[in-house]
């Protein structure tokens, strides 16, 4: 009989259930030493944005059953009589790793409206529902900041976040002094949403994350234009740390403020990944996109850059993709992106396709594997060029129009090479694509075609990603099923025999398609019919 497991091996087993709930849940019911690690996996990151509503109430009712004794007199003082629980088994708060604000937020409100008893008549000022959740997020939350040490917190207009400035600072500062991953996120653009965080209550918080945080990998900020206060904290936070790899920034028409954020970073070495969304760019950008030594991903969405072209030379940069999206950015300065990315660079999502940038790319490319281009202004006959590009596993055509579905012709095709797929997205109509146009277009290729995002003739009221890809008549490509999973917010590529490196590419971009789509910013002047 082969001998039992050890402890450290059934660990390691059972981290790589790490996302899988269903599973974790079934080893804990297998014995008590499962069910200890098993239950501290899956209390690392509990408000999951995947869970159903009951599935939150039930986790604010198990850190309802966690608050200490001391904490009753002070919620029933406000008016919220705690319904009588168990003594919970583990001490779940400790376990903690991830805290999402505005998840917890959300769950306590839905688990105050089922199960707490509220006296109406509790002598509080301003609306119940607030007044309630306030304290009973301020007791949740000191009960997590006392008992856990946070890898990551997310903040995304959470209505009581200034529960945090009235919480006992050791603990707060004690939780969070290792967090490695840290999320800001405001959604009052253009006065949509006003009043929702008190900005001087989320700056005390920057600024003391820029005191107390040296060691975030991953930062994201996203704030509006109201967003003067953070002109001082948010550029010290960014400052203070020299282990960033992965930023994500986007600050509207604030240009002052995106500058400092980029002139913070121009000290950093370990910076792999940049997006940047929705930003009124200055060469400030370019100027620190040189000392970027280790920058492997780039992407820009909707940025806009005004000044004249950037008057200095890009060194060699090792950036392997690029994501450019609905940028209004100075022809001179891509060319200096490409350029400087040209010899390493393997992925490229482009949607727009000036001749000059294709002549570019042609000669200098060599490795480039993945290309999607806009095309829907250009002459066809520019596309030649790419014929140089004997590496590419994977060609997409963006905004195609009927004047591109009736003028391809079969020689193009040849030239490039017949294993090549060749994929055609989002055809819209006002580029007038209709599927009869589509259908002669599959019909007289010899090469294996998809379409991804085909919108009918009437147009749709919102975007979505078509759940299967058409084939062609004579040599049908491989790639089954091609979907957007909304229910678990996962992208899912099934496929008979593609290489593992293209799957992973095509993860990749249908997560920047969708993320870039729905992104609140852009929600507004996105192209695609909604």
């Amino acid at each position: 009989m082969a001998p039992p497991l050890s402890l450290d091996i059934w660990c390691l087993i059972l981290k790589n259930f790490k996302n899988d709930r269903l599973t974790l849940h079934s080893c804990a019911l297998v014995n008590r030493v499962l069910v200890t690690h098993a239950v501290m996996l899956l209390w690392s990151d509990p408000f999951d944005e995947n869970l159903s509503t009951r599935q939150v109430i039930a986790l604010v009712n198990t850190l309802v059953s966690c608050l200490p004794n001391v904490s009753k007199p002070h919620l029933i003082r406000y008016g919220i009589i705690l319904p009588t629980t168990p003594q919970p088994h583990f001490n779940y708060p400790s376990f903690i790793k991830v805290l999402k604000l505005d998840q917890l937020s959300r769950g306590i409100a839905r688990w105050i409206t089922r199960y707490a008893t509220v006296e109406v008549n509790a002598p509080f000022p301003g609306d119940p529902l607030i007044v309630f959740c306030t304290h009973l997020s301020a007791e949740i939350l000191r009960v997590i900041f006392v008992n856990c040490f946070l890898n990551k917190i997310a903040i995304k207009d959470s209505p009581w976040i200034s529960v945090l400035q009235d919480i006992t600072p050791w603990a707060y500062v004690r939780c969070v002094q290792r967090i490695s991953e840290l999320h800001i996120a405001r959604v009052d653009y253009n006065s949509r949403i006003t009043n929702i965080i008190d900005l001087h209550n989320l700056s005390y918080l920057i600024k003391i994350w820029a005191s107390r945080c040296h060691e975030i990998r991953s930062l994201y900020i996203r704030v509006g234009e109201e967003s003067q206060l953070f002109h001082d904290f948010l550029p010290k936070l960014v400052k203070a740390q020299d282990q960033l790899i992965r930023v994500h920034f986007s600050t509207g028409n604030n240009a002052l403020l995106i500058d400092k954020l980029l002139t913070a970073l121009q000290d950093n070495t370990s910076l792999e990944e940049m997006e940047i969304f929705h930003t009124n760019l200055t060469n400030t950008f370019f100027s620190t996109l040189s000392t970027c030594k280790m920058l492997k991903k780039l992407m820009l969405i909707g940025c806009k850059q005004h000044d004249q072209p950037f008057n200095k030379k890009l060194n060699s940069l090792p950036i392997i993709q690029i994501f450019c999206k609905n940028n209004v950015i100075h022809p001179e300065n891509l060319h200096l992106v490409f350029s400087a990315a040209s010899s390493t660079l393997t992925t490229l999502i482009l949607d727009t396709a000036p001749l000059d940038i294709l002549s570019t790319l042609s000669p200098r490319c060599r490795q480039l594997r993945h290309l999607v281009l806009g095309i829907n202004s250009e002459p066809y006959d520019s596309l030649e060029l790419l014929q140089d590009l004997q590496n590419l596993e994977y060609l997409a055509f963006c905004h195609v129009s009927k004047r591109f579905v009736s003028s391809y012709h079969e020689d193009f095709y040849a030239r490039l090479g017949p294993s090549l797929p060749i994929f055609l997205q989002h055809l819209h109509t006002e580029y007038v694509a209709t599927p009869d146009d589509v259908r002669i277009f599959l019909n007289g290729c010899i090469a294996p075609i998809a379409i991804l995002g085909l919108n009918q003739p009437c147009g749709i009221s919102r975007f979505h990603l078509v759940a299967a890809c058409e084939f062609v008549r004579r040599k049908k490509f491989p790639l089954k099923k091609l979907q957007y999973d909304g229910s678990n917010k996962d992208y899912i590529v099934k496929s008979s025999n593609l290489p593992s490196a293209l799957l992973d590419f095509l993860k990749e971009f249908l997560k920047f398609e969708v993320e870039a789509l729905h992104h609140p910013f852009d929600a507004d002047r996105w192209p695609y019919p909604r």
